[in-house]
């Protein structure tokens, strides 16, 4: 058990890990470097750092947006010529660097790259949405659908409709029993009894 733990924290440790990036790859910091392509194949996020390696016909300053533009480096932010320099990128943004000999950053060794939130960071800030409250109707401003009950369904209802139905048939039937009495009685006995004797036959 004590290994399973230890080892998923080494797991997430080295997920977790900063990445050194070189600045154009085997190239390095040059005028034949493909710098623009570098930068659009790469994902630079705090705790990363650049790792520039140059000849000593090159340095690295680091300068604002609008020096960048001009490849103005009259106005360093830091500068570097040790031939190789290592830049932690500590904080999100942008950063802007240029070689500040003279017609290098004409030339095109100039680099621009866009910092994003450390990784962890990024993946706790994305909101959680509870599946319980995306299917509440409330939530959603939909009132819960109320039952529709059937009355004609209810058993007391069948009830009162057969006995509806009975009285209605023997209301209609009523007249015709009562012209049948009258028809019987109207009869004497003695015919009667033939009437009887002949629905025998």
């Amino acid at each position: 058990m004590v290994a399973i733990i230890i080892a998923s924290i080494l797991v997430r440790c080295v997920s977790a890990a900063a990445t050194n990036h070189t600045v154009g790859g085997t190239s390095g910091w040059d005028l034949s470097s493909n710098l623009q392509g570098w930068v659009n194949q790469n994902t630079f996020h705090v705790g990363d750092s650049l790792l520039f390696s140059y000849l000593p016909v090159h340095d690295v300053v680091e300068v604002n947006q609008v020096d960048y533009q001009l490849c103005d480096s009259s106005h360093p932010i830091q500068t570097h010529n040790e031939g190789e320099t290592l830049i932690p990128l500590t904080s999100p943004g942008s950063r802007f660097f240029i070689c500040g000999q003279k017609g290098h950053c004409g030339m095109g060794l100039k680099l621009q790259i866009q910092i994003l939130p450390h990784q962890n960071d990024t993946v706790n800030s994305s909101p959680s949405q509870s599946p319980a409250s995306n299917s509440d109707p409330a939530h959603i401003g939909i009132r819960p659908s109320t039952p529709i009950v059937d009355i004609n369904l209810h058993p007391h209802h069948r009830t009162c409709g057969a006995s509806q139905e009975i009285a209605a048939l023997f209301l209609w039937l009523l007249p015709l029993i009562a012209t049948l009495i009258l028809i019987v009685f109207s009869f004497h006995p003695g015919e009667l009894g033939y009437c009887l004797a002949i629905s025998h036959l």
